[in-house]
């Protein structure tokens, strides 16, 4: 609160807030569809202001009037709840709080010690794409996992039918070398698919000339 004075006497008030990004909704309702469960506010602004802001994003906790020095605090008093904390921050004050958390995402045109600190930096000034980063994240672990399936398995078959079912050196090797190259093609789908992202990108940007 601003108050103004119009020759030494009271004029009147002026209320400050903080500015919402204006894709800050649609990415929280976003997060919730990816099963996102927990999202939290940390605001250096007093606890009615911060409180507002919370509830009209449908935030599930906030922290009001944090000193920049405390915001790692609170990164690691979620973490200590047994949360996985991934901490979005663009100032200097959020270096501290970045570093600290599990994942930490700043974004072009953010403070140069944010964007240094950072584990994750997107290339333009708006968070539009955490979404798109949750997918990729999800689909890399699936990803991983499938080949390690593909690994594990062929490779315990063979060791239970040398006793069980009378493999022998040949089969043992031609099992082991297809599924090895079985995991080395998935491993190369996230590459196809940014190929392909990329080629409808171009037909896109060719329609709209």
């Amino acid at each position: 609160m601003v108050l103004v004075a119009v020759n030494d006497r009271l004029g009147g008030a002026i209320e400050l807030r903080a500015a919402v990004r204006p894709e800050a909704g649609a990415i929280i309702r976003g997060l919730r569809q990816r099963g996102i469960q927990h999202i939290a506010v940390v605001s250096g602004d007093h606890e009615a202001p911060t409180q507002k802001l919370a509830e009209s994003l449908g935030m599930d906790r906030y922290f009001a009037q944090v000193l920049p020095a405390d915001k790692a605090g609170y990164v690691e008093r979620l973490q200590k709840e047994g949360r996985k904390v991934c901490f979005v921050g663009d100032g200097i004050n959020d270096s501290i709080a970045l570093k600290q958390a599990d994942v930490s995402i700043s974004l072009r045109g953010a403070s140069s010690i944010a964007t240094d600190t950072a584990q994750i930096v997107f290339l333009e000034q708006g968070l539009s794409k955490l979404c798109e980063l949750r997918d990729i994240a999800r689909d890399l672990d699936r990803n991983v996992s499938r080949s390690w399936s593909m690994i594990v398995a062929p490779n315990v078959t063979n060791v239970i039918g040398v006793f069980t079912m009378g493999f022998g050196i040949m089969a043992s090797v031609i099992t082991n070398n297809v599924s090895a190259l079985a995991a080395l093609a998935n491993g190369l789908l996230p590459l196809r698919k940014v190929g392909n992202d990329r080629s409808q990108d171009g037909r896109d940007r060719e329609r709209h000339r």
